[in-house]
């Protein structure tokens, strides 16, 4: 972690705190054969449908056209998410058991706890922030929303909720000469 976060001035440890909760190597892996980490009981199961190394692999073949469209919508600090090959599912499931989502921080046992403000996101993943509020009520569509919200309908089963079928919709062509709705949809299926 320390590595991730090297760069942030913002993001400190502080109020050293022991925690001496199970560490990841005590946990049952695996146990349904998915390829999963149950982690401690009562927390989610994690799968390799949350592997970076897939995300890496899809943003990895975007064309530069794609990669502009992209950096339009100011989340371009998502094209340098790295492709790690060997992330500890059960190291995972054991960070994200530590955070604490009402105070905003990552308790790191005995080496402190890390804060998570919203500069941090934008700093390490480009995420866009800022103070503006996005209204639902009363505002009406643009046809590329509508457009993708019906093609999204269409995915599957699952809906708007297949990672396959939002795969295939960003690996579709989308070049120079598409219609701008097809752009919009793109960047909104991003």
């Amino acid at each position: 972690i320390s590595d991730l976060f090297s760069g942030i001035q913002a993001a400190m440890v502080i109020n050293r705190v022991e925690n001496s909760e199970q560490s990841p190597e005590d946990w049952n892996s695996d146990c349904d054969g998915s390829g999963g980490s149950s982690g401690l009981p009562g927390t989610p199961c994690f799968t390799r449908k949350l592997s970076l190394l897939k995300v890496g692999s899809v943003i990895g073949q975007f064309s530069d056209f794609k990669r502009q469209l992209i950096k339009e919508t100011g989340f371009d600090g998502m094209l340098e998410l790295k492709s790690w090959q060997k992330t500890s599912l059960k190291y995972i499931a054991y960070l994200m058991d530590r955070v604490d989502v009402d105070s905003s921080i990552i308790n790191l046992e005995g080496q402190g706890v890390l804060e998570l403000r919203d500069r941090h996101f934008n700093y390490v993943f480009g995420i866009p922030c800022g103070n503006t509020v996005i209204e639902g009520e009363g505002v009406e569509p643009s046809e590329a929303c509508i457009e993708y919200t019906r093609v999204a309908a269409s995915f599957s089963e699952k809906g708007t909720h297949s990672l396959k079928a939002a795969e295939a919709y960003l690996n579709r062509a989308i070049t120079e000469s598409s219609t701008q709705i097809e752009k919009d949809c793109f960047k909104i299926a991003f």
